[in-house]
C-alpha cells in the first residue's frame, strides 16, 4: 500500500482495521515525510479499512482488499 502525505505540516497516523474491527497496524507519519509504503504482502487476505488520523481526529478512510 501507498500513501502520499499532503498535509506536509502535520503529523498524522495510519491505522488499519480487519473486516471485523480489530486494529492490525498503527503507523505514525511524522512531519516531513511525503511517501509512506506499507508492505501488506504477509497479510491473509480480505477487506481492510485504513483511517487516517490528525490531531486527534479521522481525516479520512479508505479500503484496501489483500488478495
Amino acid at each position: 500500500i501507498e500513501f502520499e502525505n499532503t498535509q506536509h505540516h502535520s503529523n498524522i497516523e495510519l491505522r488499519l482495521y480487519d473486516a471485523f474491527g480489530k486494529e492490525v497496524h498503527r503507523r505514525r507519519i511524522y512531519t516531513g515525510q511525503q511517501d509512506i509504503s506499507l508492505d501488506v504482502g504477509h497479510w491473509p487476505p480480505g477487506l481492510y479499512l485504513v483511517v487516517v488520523y490528525s490531531n486527534g481526529g479521522a481525516v479520512g478512510q479508505c479500503k484496501v482488499v489483500v488478495e
